[in-house]
């Protein structure tokens, strides 16, 4: 895991950065109750939650509700994940006054690294 801040080229900060931080925290991913929980067990807190649908497009109307919401709810900042703030055109936040984190999972492989490429590349050929 990593957490970034979309807004800042080849940020990568703590996960504890957020620690105890009131957050409005939105996805538009199939599990949603997953992140919320992951959020959780990073000692993030949520104040605010807003689940839409898979691959959900955001629109400015929905994104300026969030953030009017959020602040009501005295968020900090914003979190989202990666997949669904690479989605977000720059200006759909503009006047939010919020920052915006995103958290990003990175893929590890912790034992047969070669074994595990080679049946990768194996069904990539296929």
């Amino acid at each position: 895991l990593c957490l970034t801040r979309p807004a800042v080229a080849g940020s990568s900060l703590p996960l504890g950065t957020l620690n105890g931080s009131k957050l409005g925290l939105f996805c538009g991913i199939a599990k949603p109750d997953a992140f919320l929980a992951l959020s959780r067990q990073l000692g993030y807190a949520p104040v605010l939650t807003r689940f839409f649908p898979d691959h959900h497009a955001f629109s400015r109307a929905e994104l300026g509700r969030l953030c009017a919401d959020s602040r009501a709810a005295e968020a900090t900042a914003l979190l989202t994940t990666e997949k669904d703030a690479a989605r977000l055109a720059p200006d759909l936040l503009a006047g939010c006054n919020l920052d915006l984190y995103a958290l990003a999972v990175q893929l590890r492989v912790s034992r047969n690294e070669q074994a595990f490429y080679e049946r990768l590349s194996g069904l990539l050929s296929a």
